[in-house]
């Protein structure tokens, strides 16, 4: 069951960023809207739940990088 759950952060997170990369690259969202900020955390944070399960610790590096400009961007979005 763990496994699974593992395996299921890491589509939704996989979902979520491109969702969000295509929704800014059609004009949906602005690159710094609220939204956008917020798939990419949760994009981020599943794929990290999934890398580190398998040990494959370059989409790790990747998504921590990406993970800390979307909080970046959530705090300056809240000020």
């Amino acid at each position: 069951m763990k496994k699974h759950i593992i395996e299921l952060c890491g589509w939704v997170g996989v979902v979520c960023v491109l969702l969000a990369y295509g929704l800014v690259t059609f004009g949906v969202f602005a690159s710094v809207s609220l939204p956008y900020v917020l798939l990419n955390i949760v994009g981020a944070g599943g794929i990290i739940v999934s890398s580190l399960a398998k040990k494959d610790f370059q989409p790790v590096v990747l998504n921590i990088l990406w993970l800390s400009i979307a909080l970046v961007g959530l705090v300056t979005l809240a000020a």
